[in-house]
């Protein structure tokens, strides 16, 4: 994800398949993803049960502030949301993470 953000990128679609875990913390993980990589995420999950898994739905759209935009519950269902992809660079000014990046630490 910082690799995306550091070249560029202003918005990211993610679909991961999350089971049914805890999904606060998994709201909290892309909320954070967001923030510190200053890009919108659009998280899509299925809903239903296939074999043994379950699977969480709560797909969710997260500003570069780490805002939720809109969210889905656990039932299948279409969320629309706009993104205003200029806070990516206000969020970018705002709160230089980016710019603390050390790639000559990275293995």
């Amino acid at each position: 994800m910082r690799g995306a953000a550091w070249s560029s990128c202003r918005r990211r679609a993610s679909v991961p398949n999350i089971d049914a875990e805890p999904s606060k913390p998994f709201l909290w993980k892309i909320r954070v993803q967001a923030m510190q990589n200053q890009v919108a995420i659009v998280m899509c999950n299925r809903v239903g049960k296939e074999g043994d898994v379950t699977f969480a739905g709560q797909s969710v759209v997260v500003d570069p502030y780490g805002n939720v935009v809109s969210k889905a519950d656990d039932q299948e269902q279409l969320i629309i949301a706009d993104i205003d992809l200029t806070q990516t660079a206000a969020a970018r000014k705002q709160r230089p993470f980016l710019e603390l990046r050390r790639p000559e630490w990275y293995a």
